[in-house]
């Protein structure tokens, strides 16, 4: 009787799961389809308007389901802080929609659509300690997603300058980016970023007061209403200073209607009542399989003409974003995949007919760890290494710069400050790469990466690299085409961005200070250095590019100003180039040889007479199979067959060996110790074996790619 209980219990169980996991793709699907037909609204009529608009609805409709003012009344305090969170909630909003004008609905439902589970799972994975495999390809994954959408998303369809949201800012903003020649949609996937991180510290700060105010459910409809009431003053204002795109604005009620029920009642209830039945990660990975795949499918039906959407400006598929959507998918899958998975051993059951689980230690919730504990938790990290912590410094510098610039740019409508500010955007984003690459680097030896994270800088160094060179190409090829056919310049404010932004760079290699060529003190110990930390030296060759770039300007700006000689300003940025070119191939050359795998750089002579040295020890009468590599910059790796007497300890040898090295530099070195008998069984059982056996009538060549014997 028990039995048929418990199995009662499991149907019924795994029916609700399978009731909840249904529900909750059709909400996800209607959000979609709200993204698209908010975007179409959004076309036509003002954010503020639309806004309002839906929000009142949402309200209405939140109000008389919850009937949030029946229960206990809010203190003044608690009405207070639900204030501040409606002004916080109409910023966000306000934000992610003008994103939505950018990119379009696809790039949103990529982005933005992400559940809060996801975005803060690469964050804990790469600022904490709580790592796993899937978790690390998770967090790549979600990175390439990301730089997929910035780098090889080729949407040309932008919105016309003459839609209804290109007034005031957004119409600076998108001069802007059209002087960049940088796209609509990357300026957006830039800010719908913006709006993720936003969305999460507003979620966390949200879930503490829902306790106090009652529920999560009297929360979000008391803010809901709030929002509504503080957004009709500024949608009034917005009758007044914009113009709709459209003739008739009542043709859109029936459709903003729709749009409130689907994206503010429908989609919170329905992640409401999914949370309790199904646990979080399948809750990520059914939103995102379905918005992902549902978004893609609807964008490739429009764009092949089997929906029509030529009444619109489109914002279509590219290689670029179908990758990212694919990225997504697969770093959603990895981030929440629980190990080794599976629901525990069945034990038994419960008096009341329950299954009982045997769950093992991997299966067990490991406490959850918030953005803001993850942040600080790196924060401690970088504070302890005292490279990371310049490289954060210098980031903190170029960041304080660039939105003084921003702010300054937007005050005096100069269009060339708020450029010069994304410039400073760009170089905080390499700022912010070797800083990820110098934290990772910390990260302690595991099982997979037995050899530990060290090699990260290497590989952050080689990136900056290509970087530069990528970067330098394209000044030397501008600069030509310019010097061909110089164009007018302005240099009304070109003086004090450059002269600002020169005293900003020399300022960052006086923080930065020698650390590009530092020298490891355990390293000095033995008489020599290692070679200086690759991700180091690509921080400050970006410097140092940034320094001349400034410079260049300057001089530009003064020879044009003053000798009317516009051939200057190309002249200069060829120069630029060039020399950016010259000073990052010793870094490119010495980060692709670690990554190869050659033998310390400079060290061919010393390692011969290291091998030649180990031949004259005491009962050692040959060596076989020598190989050494540089793991990073500091870690220097080797491994060698040492032939032996029959008499010999072997653990003499070992410590012999391994001394020779050490004083060389090693960190790690392994010795394998063989004497006569197993040298006579390999022989027979191997044909080539021996035959690489070096004495002291020959000497080995380090130079030789295939690590050949060469004859005296």
């Amino acid at each position: 009787m028990r039995k048929s209980v418990s199995s009662d219990h499991v149907v019924s169980s795994l029916g609700a799961a399978h009731w909840a996991t249904g529900f909750l793709a059709l909400g996800k699907a209607l959000f979609v389809f709200g993204i698209i037909s908010l975007y179409s609204s959004l076309l036509g009529l003002p954010i503020l308007q639309v806004l309002f608009t839906t929000k009142s609805v949402a309200a209405v409709c939140l109000v008389a389901i919850q009937k949030p003012f029946a229960g206990q009344p809010l203190s003044r305090s608690l009405q207070i802080r639900i204030v501040r969170r409606c002004v916080a909630g109409i910023g966000l909003s306000i934000l992610w929609l003008y994103g939505l004008t950018l990119c379009g609905p696809l790039r949103t439902v990529l982005l933005y659509g992400q559940l809060d589970a996801v975005p803060v799972a690469v964050l804990v994975t790469i600022f904490s300690g709580n790592r796993t495999p899937s978790r690390v390809r998770g967090a790549v994954f979600f990175v390439l997603a990301v730089l997929a959408l910035l780098l090889f998303d080729n949407d040309v369809s932008d919105v016309p300058d003459g839609s209804g949201q290109r007034v005031g800012l957004p119409l600076l903003a998108s001069h802007l980016l059209g002087t960049l020649a940088v796209a609509d949609h990357k300026g957006g996937v830039v800010l719908l970023l913006l709006c993720v991180a936003l969305r999460i510290t507003y979620n966390n700060a949200g879930r503490k007061l829902s306790v106090e105010v009652g529920g999560a459910k009297r929360l979000q409809t008391v803010t809901t209403l709030g929002e509504a009431a503080l957004l009709l003053p500024l949608a009034l204002l917005s009758c007044f200073i914009q113009e709709s795109q459209v003739e008739s604005v009542t043709s859109y009620v029936p459709t903003l209607v729709m749009l409130a029920l689907m994206l503010y009642v429908v989609d919170f209830y329905v992640e409401s009542i999914s949370a309790n039945r199904l646990d979080g990660s399948q809750l990520a990975r059914v939103a995102c399989l379905v918005q992902t795949s549902l978004a893609l499918t609807l964008s490739w039906l429009s764009q092949s003409g089997a929906v029509d959407g030529s009444d619109q400006p489109h914002h279509g598929l590219s290689a670029g974003v179908i990758a990212s959507g694919l990225l997504f998918m697969a770093a959603t899958f990895a981030l929440t995949s629980s190990g080794s998975g599976g629901r525990g051993q069945l034990v038994g059951f419960s008096a009341g007919g329950l299954p009982l689980y045997s769950l093992s230690s991997s299966l067990l919730p490991q406490g959850s760890v918030s953005a803001m504990a993850a942040v600080r938790m790196a924060l401690r990290r970088v504070r302890a290494d005292p490279n990371s912590k310049r490289i954060f410094y210098l980031l903190l510098l170029n960041g304080g710069f660039m939105l003084v610039e921003f702010a300054y740019g937007v005050w005096t409508n100069s269009l060339s400050l708020i450029s010069d500010g994304f410039h400073m955007l760009f170089d905080c984003s390499a700022l912010a790469m070797g800083l990820a690459a110098s934290v990772i680097a910390q990260w302690k030896p595991s099982k997979q990466f037995s050899y530990g994270y060290g090699r990260v800088e290497v590989l952050s160094g080689f990136v900056n690299a290509l970087f530069l060179l990528v970067v330098a190409y394209m000044v030397f090829m501008e600069a030509v085409s310019r010097l061909l056919d110089p164009p007018e310049i302005k240099t009304d404010r070109l003086l004090t961005v450059s002269v600002l932004g020169l005293l900003v760079n020399v300022a960052g290699l006086l923080v930065f200070g020698g650390a590009h060529g530092h020298s490891h003190g355990a390293a000095g110990a033995h008489g020599h250095s290692h070679s200086p930390n690759a991700n180091l030296r690509g921080v400050w060759l970006h410097l140092v590019a940034d320094t001349l770039g400034s410079l260049g300007v300057l001089v530009s700006a003064l020879l044009v100003r003053h000798a009317g000689w516009l051939a200057a300003d190309p002249v200069c940025s060829a120069l630029i180039a060039v020399l950016i070119v010259v000073s990052v191939l010793p870094l490119l050359r010495q980060t692709a040889l670690v990554l190869v795998l050659r033998a310390p750089a400079g060290r061919d002579r010393q390692l011969r007479e290291a091998l030649d040295k180990v031949l004259l020890l005491e009962g050692v009468q040959s060596y076989s199979d020598p190989h050494f590599w540089s793991h990073s910059a500091d870690h220097w790796v080797g491994t060698l067959h040492v032939q032996v007497k029959e008499t010999a300890s072997e653990q003499t040898i070992i410590g012999q060996v391994t001394s020779v090295f050490r004083q060389l530099g090693f960190s790690t070195f392994a010795v394998q110790v063989e004497k006569p008998e197993f040298v006579s069984k390999k022989s027979s059982q191997y044909s080539g074996y021996g035959l690489g056996l070096v004495d002291r009538a020959t000497m080995f060549d380090p130079t030789d790619g295939l690590s050949a014997v060469k004859s005296i």
